[in-house]
């Protein structure tokens, strides 16, 4: 018989497997029964706090993860070692929108319409990158380069702050100098007067540095929007809700 909420086990099917490899990382024998247990946390913080079932369970990954971090043990909760390397991410379709805020916080992401499962994999493998996806089947592949598992999962129910902010804790990422928005380049410094013909004459009034994408050749400079993408980062990263 077909469930009434196909949406809402989707969703929690793709934190059991999250659950799942977060106790296989702090060597829990019983791994069903911890996973049972968390399920069982987020429902109880929904309910005192009134919070959102996606955003409990949000809260329940994130401060496991962090407390994986806190022990010492080395990798990520999910996903293996970072250690020593940026990871670079793979979006899938419905992420565009967090590769823009991962590119912000300092992180290489490439996002593209019109791959099929297979075509993401095969990138994410050959190129070592960390796929990124909304579909909660996709982690069941469990597939593995230099012994990391290259899947991670992220709702597609919230908005990007909640997906940031499971990325953060997962992988342990420190906010970095911002990539370009538009395509995850690095941003060069380059002197005005070399790009004075391309810069709003207005901001060419009150502003001296000025950089440029490596990658695309855009133009960047830290005005009033870039330091509100900031400030949100800092938000986010230094509010990774504890389930204490």
């Amino acid at each position: 018989m077909r469930s009434k909420y196909p949406r809402i086990n989707r969703i929690r099917r793709g934190f059991a497997h999250n659950f799942r490899r977060i106790l296989e990382r702090f060597g829990v024998r019983r791994i069903e029964s911890g996973a049972a247990a968390l399920f069982r946390e987020a429902d109880s913080a929904a309910l005192t706090l009134g919070l959102p079932a996606t955003q409990a369970l949000i809260r329940v990954q994130n401060s496991l993860a962090m407390k994986l971090k806190n022990t010492g043990m080395q990798g990520t909760a999910l996903h293996g070692s970072c250690a020593g390397a940026s990871p670079t991410f793979l979006c899938d379709s419905g992420l565009g929108g967090l590769a823009r805020w991962i590119r912000a916080a300092g992180y290489d992401a490439e996002w593209k319409m019109g791959f099929d499962d297979d075509e993401l994999i095969e990138r994410a493998a050959s190129e070592n990158m960390i796929l990124l996806t909304t579909d909660s089947f996709l982690p069941d592949r469990r597939v593995f380069k230099d012994g990391r598992n290259i899947i991670a999962w992220v709702p597609p129910t919230v908005g990007v702050p909640e997906q940031l902010s499971m990325v953060f804790a997962e992988f342990k990422l420190a906010l970095l100098n911002s990539r370009c928005m538009y395509c995850g380049g690095r941003l060069e410094f380059t002197a005005k007067e070399l790009v004075q013909d391309r810069i709003p004459p207005r901001t060419a009034r009150w502003l001296d540095e000025y950089y440029v994408c490596a990658r695309c050749g855009k133009l960047f400079w830290h005005g009033t929007h870039w330091s509100r993408i900031r400030l949100r980062l800092r938000e986010i990263h230094e509010n990774i809700s504890p389930a204490d």
